[in-house]
């Protein structure tokens, strides 16, 4: 692989990580106790929201970019694989729901003591919401046997009608255990990694525009919106996303690629924080647009610069914390 795209991936990673933050600053139950789509703030962040649909699903096909790029069908390399993943995804999964639990329990919020509901919660990663993405992406790999096989084969019309079948089954922004969204996005992660070259062409600036404009007019005008245009709007996302990465510049590259292994800390840390934040201000003034739209954008900033400042401390003072939290990810 390219610096080049080793670099772009990294950046996108950080970017989705931002998107993910403001997703979750969507405000309205907060100030409204209801969604307003029919004010000016619920267009704003329903749009906005939209757009941001594609954070996940690009995690996942990175996930599977690289997952795919081993077979781990060899004597021993399964094991090896999860003794790995062991370390990179299940120890940060329970110790951030930990976390998550302690910060219920201080606030009063979870009052629940038997075994099994606990255990429940944690597969479910009540205590740290976003973590979802975690818990289904160590489901997929250990299941990678009964599947994986597809991969190996040289003829990839199995691999094209399996792909088929999971955009069919898709369900847009599905959290659930065995996520479809996660489910074609890991999958066409994998794909890619016999098409490594497509990643890095670049198409042309104005088709790249005329794209860019449709998707942000899909997200925010709706027209005719349905599951089939709700699927297409985005794969199209991500799409112009990738294509808009080669764009940054120098500047803006070599201040986002040191901060970008920080990216997994701040996703794991972010819920609570803005949480308060929204809850806070809309205490103070309820039904209010102004403050509404401005916490929605204002809030996820204060969030990224708490916790890139945190985690650059513990990068210097406590790295070898920071190593274990976030599963080598520094």
């Amino acid at each position: 692989m390219s610096r080049d795209l080793s670099d772009r991936i990294k950046i996108a990673s950080f970017l989705c990580t931002i998107m993910v933050i403001l997703r979750h600053s969507l405000n309205h139950v907060a100030f409204w106790g209801e969604w307003r789509g029919d004010l000016l703030a619920g267009v704003v962040e329903g749009g906005f929201s939209t757009t941001t649909e594609i954070a996940v699903p690009y995690f996942f096909l990175v996930s599977g970019f690289f997952f795919f790029k081993h077979s781990y069908y060899g004597e021993g390399k399964y094991w090896t694989m999860l003794k790995k993943k062991g370390y990179t995804l299940f120890i940060p999964y329970l110790i951030w729901n930990v976390i998550g639990l302690i910060e219920q329990i201080v606030a009063g919020q979870y009052h629940k003591t038997e075994l099994h509901d606990i255990l429940y919660d944690l597969i479910l990663s009540e205590w740290n919401g976003p973590l979802w993405y975690v818990r289904t992406l160590m489901i997929f790999m250990l299941l990678v046997p009964f599947y994986g096989w597809i991969y190996n084969l040289k003829n990839k019309m199995v691999l094209v009608v399996t792909l088929l079948v999971a955009f069919y089954t898709w369900r847009t922004v599905d959290c659930s255990i065995l996520s479809t969204e996660g489910i074609i996005f890991f999958l066409f992660g994998g794909l890619f990694c016999y098409y490594e070259k497509y990643l890095e062409h670049k198409i042309n600036i104005k088709l790249l525009a005329a794209l860019f404009a449709l998707w942000i007019i899909i997200s925010f005008v709706r027209p005719c919106w349905s599951i089939g245009l709700h699927k297409v709007n985005t794969l199209l996302g991500i799409f112009v996303f990738w294509q808009l990465l080669p764009l940054c510049s120098d500047r803006l590259k070599s201040i986002i690629l040191p901060l970008s292994s920080l990216s997994f800390f701040v996703y794991v840390n972010h819920v609570y924080p803005l949480k308060a934040i929204k809850l806070t201000i809309a205490s103070l003034y309820p039904k209010n647009e102004v403050a509404a739209l401005a916490v929605y954008f204002i809030a996820p900033i204060i969030v990224l610069i708490i916790f890139l400042f945190i985690g650059n401390l513990m990068r210097r003072y406590i790295p070898n914390v920071l190593n274990i939290v976030t599963g080598g990810r520094i």
